[in-house]
């Protein structure tokens, strides 16, 4: 009896643990989330039975009783929840609710005195009860949600193909396990014991959850038969291995009376004996078994057919990996595939088959044992690895064309240790087939044609790099026709002042007149020169700082001689600090807002606003000057840019220019919108400070 007190126990404890891990391994799966419903409703039965048995007196066994019926019905309510996701059913939603109505409305129910009353405890602590007038519709309910979820997981196993079908032959197999020893454990209620087994059906419980998590978490299950037939090795191969250390023990003792330290010694090398051999004498041990009951599980037909159509699609060599690799490794279930392709020098290149690129270090030599082998061959067939060969694994399925190999890919052992059948090999050769002519007159001719068009992009490359060259000589044209045609003025001024000076009366008046009207010039020079300086030269040396843009957008306005009838609005909003050189950016905002005051002859606002928005995912800041003066006409807007572009006669054409260049160097962008006779836009945008 201790024995099945320790066991629901366990169960409890256990199945609650398997749900969580279910639930935690995938919350968003619903199929993990039905599965944790189920686990939980299993832990709590499992606890109130514990619970029943150690109950004092007949109405706190009555009161588990009735609780463990309900979580029965929770049991029965979530495994047929779980068996409709399983079966692809769930879109019956009205035919769910309905179930969960029933299920807790009979849920509710089972906890009244109208489902069972106690008589008396059995002689295993549970108490015998007589059935109530609800009982029927409790038993109809919980039998039939489950017969109704048995039926759906086995016309899903009759019906489904490859690693589904799999998934439901562990799912049916939990069921038959989990069920015969819950049926145990039903049974001792009405005082019937089925022995022996009635002590060990709590743990068949735990197998059921068990068996369903490990179906529900695992990706891709591994055949049932080679569960077993790794679990019998095992067990043959440790039955082996211990009877042999028993009768060295009795031997031992029977001759010297009792163990020392030369038993000791004795003990350690055949631990070590046991650990070098305990695989290879395992594996000697399942190969039979396996070879026995372990026949092909993949269609043959339907793989082929499969293969055909992906190889059709089949334009580069990374998706012939794509295509072939999960085949092998999932389908007839290898340990190791691993893939070459010959390169330019016809050397075997192998390939990452995760990356899906060259591993240029891992070759296979023309003067490998295996290479050698190929080419005696006249047709190509499919070869195992000879003896001396540097490549490791079992098999290799060649492609070739024209006496030429193309690929290769090596295959290690199957995981079931099972030799290649006829059939595997036969599906081997179609893969080398298939390789051969998708290599050859589908992936090759791709292969060239992509070669044409990358010389003929690099040949765009190289043209779009001579036209920059080409436009930074223009650039560098113009710039220099600008700077003497600006030059060209003032000096032609001066140069006639000069030519006359000594023509004129050396009175001081003169003199002063002459020196005020010719320094003007000579600083309408300086200044032209100081503004290419300033165009051309890198100024980021100078100090950046943290700079409040708002702050300095107020106090620079008010540094604008604006006429009397044009004023300037702010909208300006929290913005965050950016990095920059602060007489830089002042340079700007005067630049362009004495600009807006001359696009605004008679008076006007100019609004300048600040503001954040995401670009591309990414913050700006954001800068906005709009005026409402003449705008700007249309066959202006390309040049304004440009070095010496001026709509102003007096302007040298330089300023908006700078303003491009400063902007730039802060990370920045501007653009502009305009439009005549309305106003103008600018619009400049900065990284913010990253903190």
């Amino acid at each position: 009896m201790n024995q099945y007190i320790l066991s629901t126990i366990l169960t409890s404890l256990t199945t609650f643990l398997i749900g969580g891990y279910v639930v935690f391994n995938n919350f968003k799966a619903s199929r993990n989330r039905a599965l944790c419903f189920f686990a939980l409703s299993v832990s709590a039965w499992s606890l109130f039975l514990f619970l029943n048995i150690q109950a004092k007196d007949i109405a706190q066994a009555i009161l588990f009783v009735r609780l463990l019926h309900v979580s029965s019905t929770l049991i029965a309510i979530s495994f047929l929840h779980l068996a409709l996701i399983l079966s692809n059913n769930l879109k019956q939603k009205t035919f769910l609710i309905a179930c969960y109505l029933i299920a807790f409305f009979t849920a509710f129910f089972d906890f009244s005195p109208w489902l069972v009353s106690a008589r008396y405890l059995n002689d295993f602590g549970f108490i015998v009860a007589n059935p109530e007038i609800l009982y029927p519709l409790h038993l109809l309910v919980f039998f039939g949600f489950h017969i109704y979820a048995f039926l759906l997981i086995f016309f899903e196993l009759i019906n489904a193909k490859g690693e589904k079908k799999n998934e439901f032959f562990y799912f049916m197999l939990a069921i038959l396990i989990g069920y015969s020893g819950g049926a145990a454990n039903y049974l001792i209620n009405f005082n019937i014991k089925i022995f022996p087994f009635w002590p060990f059906g709590n743990y068949t419980i735990v197998a059921f959850v068990a068996i369903l998590a490990y179906a529900i978490t695992k990706t891709r299950l591994m055949d049932i038969r080679v569960v077993i037939g790794k679990t019998f090795s095992h067990l043959i191969t440790i039955a082996i291995f211990a009877g042999i250390y028993s009768v060295m023990a009795v031997l031992y003792i029977s001759t010297y009376g009792q163990f020392d330290w030369w038993f000791f010694a004795a003990s350690v090398c055949y631990g070590i004996l046991v650990g070098e051999s305990f695989d290879r004498l395992r594996q000697h041990i399942q190969t039979p078994f396996d070879r026995f009951f372990i026949k092909s599980t993949y269609n043959f037909s339907e793989i082929t057919r499969d293969m055909t159509v992906k190889f059709r699609k089949s334009t580069t060599k990374p998706s012939i990996i794509e295509n072939i690799f999960p085949l092998l490794d999932n389908k007839v279930d290898i340990s190791s595939v691993r893939f070459f392709f010959a390169d330019q020098n016809d050397r075997l290149v192998e390939w990452d088959t995760k990356e899906l690129k060259p591993i240029f270090e891992s070759t296979i030599p023309s003067s490998d044992p295996l290479i050698v082998e190929l080419m005696k061959k006249k047709e190509k067939d499919v070869a195992p690895i000879p003896e001396g060969s540097a490549v490791k694994g079992a098999l290799c399925i060649p492609s070739s064309h024209d006496d030429k190999i193309l690929a290769a890919i090596i295959l290690g052992k199957k995981r079931s240790e099972d030799d290649y059948t006829e059939q595997d090999l036969n599906l081997f050769r179609a893969i080398s087939e298939y390789m051969m002519v998708s290599l050859e007159f589908i992936i090759k001719p791709f292969e060239a044609v992509t070669h044409q068009f990358e010389a003929s992009e690099r040949k765009l490359m190289r043209a779009e790099k001579e036209l920059y060259r080409s436009q930074r000589l223009a650039s560098i044209g113009t710039l220099t026709a600008g700077v003497t045609h600006e030059i060209r003025n003032p000096l032609g001024v001066l140069r006639s002042g000069l030519e006359i000076l000594p023509k004129q009366l050396r009175d001081q008046n003169y003199l002063n007149e002459f020196r005020d009207k010719y320094v003007k010039y000579v600083d309408r020079i300086e200044g032209i020169v100081e503004k290419v300086l300033g165009l051309a030269r890198d100024e980021r040396v100078k100090t950046e700082r943290t700079i409040d843009l708002n702050a300095l957008i107020q106090g620079t306005v008010k540094l604008v001689n604006f006429k009397d009838n044009t004023r300037a609005v702010f909208d300006l909003q929290a913005i965050p600090k950016i990095k920059g050189v602060e007489d830089d950016l002042e340079r700007v905002i005067i630049n362009l807002a004495e600009n807006a005051d001359h696009a605004m002859p008679d008076g006007g606002t100019l609004t300048i606003k600040t503001y954040t928005k995401k670009v591309d995912e990414q913050n700006r800041v954001f800068v906005e000057l709009v005026d409402t003066g003449i705008g700007i006409p249309e066959e202006n807007k390309e040049k304004i840019f440009d070095p010496f572009f001026s709509s102003r006669h007096e302007g040298t054409g330089l300023g908006l220019s700078i303003c491009f260049r400063i902007i730039k160097e802060h990370g920045g962008d501007i653009s502009f919108q305009s439009e005549e006779g309305k106003g103008t836009t600018f619009l400049l945008s900065f990284p913010p400070l990253e903190v």
